[in-house]
């Protein structure tokens, strides 16, 4: 009954929103899932375990079985850190995986052209923007965007402005969308598409009519999407150029996006070299970002496989001692089991099984929870704490590869706890347990 109420508890506060800026109520959450998961260890013990002990096993098997059965608080004791350390490691899996794909697809969206131009300060030289008007340059499409900032509250950092060449009719040919867009009201309102930290943020919602701080007044706008942006954390605001140009500003593209003529993309890099040198522009080809992007991301989350490989040895290292002190104490036991004609080696077999049950219960509860709180991570705490939203994705080939290689090294260490156990003669355990 306890495991309910804390499971309810827990999906309560899932729907809690941010206070202080902090997903206070998430990190409780991922608190009670980790309590469920060390309250339920005894409850499933007894459950799965307490059906196979009565029927007709071979002896090993069978003494391992009604240990863990009939001591499900032990198995209790000895399972809690491995399921701890496994459900952490199995969110932060689940978290980095997601985040990655949805990077991964996010990228596919961003990079429509195969050829990006920008400017690391100014606006691109106004011979170059002339040239690429000529005929015969070696390029099908140019795009023009620029990008200044706003300040939409002196409290928070300012707001990316980005100027580019959008259809107001068909807005999502140029940016990923996360729901609906809607057409603007009749009359002259500009239209602005907001990103997902903005709509966040601030937030400001699809269909709402703003005044921004843009070209030195307020400006009424009208918000005509939430699109998603994992470059720019603090927000985003996309403007078509007409629209920019039409309320009085003057445009001055600093990115190009660049589609050459089929069969002449070297051309198109040779054709740009002279500016780029001249001008100290930055080129580089679609699947050039993206591979940079990746491994930007994949470093920058490298850490946590140092730290999830540390939480698995720590859970590893808890089950260990608490097998072997298990053994330790049951040493009388094992020498009378001795006594009654058990090999050594069968009480090894014992030992082993019993250390691969509990681990095997703890592996399945800690991957229960570990996806419980990998959920928790995507749909609640990254919202909340990043102002990213993400779907989830379930990497269960890495998960049952880790489980797997867990449960080999919890049975290599219930093994040197029963060669421990029963290194002693029987005769010299029994006459010093009188």
């Amino acid at each position: 009954m306890l495991p309910v109420l804390l499971a309810l508890a827990a999906l309560v506060l899932t729907q809690l929103p941010a206070m202080f800026d902090l997903p206070l109520a998430g990190y409780t959450a991922i608190a009670l899932v980790l309590v469920i998961g060390i309250a339920s260890a005894p409850l499933l013990t007894q459950n799965v375990f307490g059906g196979f002990a009565r029927r007709s096993l071979p002896a090993p098997q069978r003494i391992a079985i009604q240990n863990v059965a009939q001591a499900p608080l032990m198995a209790q004791v000895a399972a809690s850190g491995l399921i701890v350390s496994f459900a952490l490691t199995a969110s932060m899996v689940i978290m980095v995986s997601s985040f990655r794909v949805a990077v991964d697809h996010w990228l596919d969206e961003v990079l429509p052209a195969p050829l990006y131009l920008r400017s690391k300060s100014t606006p691109l030289p106004q011979e170059l923007l002339a040239a690429l008007t000529r005929p015969e340059v070696p390029f099908a499409r140019v795009e023009q965007s620029a990008q200044a900032s706003l300040t939409i509250d002196p409290q928070r950092p300012n707001v990316a402005l980005l100027v580019r060449e959008i259809e107001r009719s068909h807005p999502e040919a140029r940016l990923p969308f996360t729901g609906p867009v809607l057409a603007p009201p009749a009359g002259d309102i500009a239209v602005v598409w907001i990103s997902e930290a903005l709509h966040e943020i601030y937030r400001i919602a699809p269909g709402q009519t703003l005044r921004l701080p843009l070209l030195g007044r307020a400006i009424e706008v009208f918000v005509g999407g939430v699109w998603r942006d994992y470059s720019r954390q603090f927000g985003a605001i996309a403007i078509s150029r007409d629209d920019y140009q039409r309320l009085g500003g003057d445009f001055q593209p600093t990115d190009l996006a660049l589609w050459p003529r089929p069969g002449q993309e070297a051309a198109a890099t040779a054709w740009l070299a002279p500016y780029t040198g001249q001008y100290g522009l930055e080129v580089a080809d679609a699947a050039e970002i993206r591979r940079l992007s990746l491994s930007i991301f994949d470093k920058s989350f490298a850490v946590t496989y140092a730290l999830e490989a540390a939480a698995m040895l720590i859970g590893l290292f808890g089950l260990a001692v608490t097998l072997a002190a298990s053994v330790c104490l049951r040493a009388r036991e094992l020498a009378t089991l001795g006594a009654l004609g058990f090999s050594r080696r069968m009480l090894s077999r014992a030992v082993m099984l019993e250390g691969a049950l509990i681990a095997a219960v703890g592996l399945f509860i800690g991957l229960a929870c570990g996806i419980a709180i990998g959920t928790i991570l995507t749909q609640v705490i990254n919202p909340q704490a990043f102002h990213w939203r993400m779907s989830l994705h379930i990497p269960w080939p890495a998960l049952l590869a880790g489980a797997g290689s867990t449960l080999v090294a919890a049975v290599l260490a219930s093994h040197y706890a029963a060669r421990q156990a029963t290194r002693l003669p029987v005769a010299q355990v029994l006459a010093s347990a009188q």
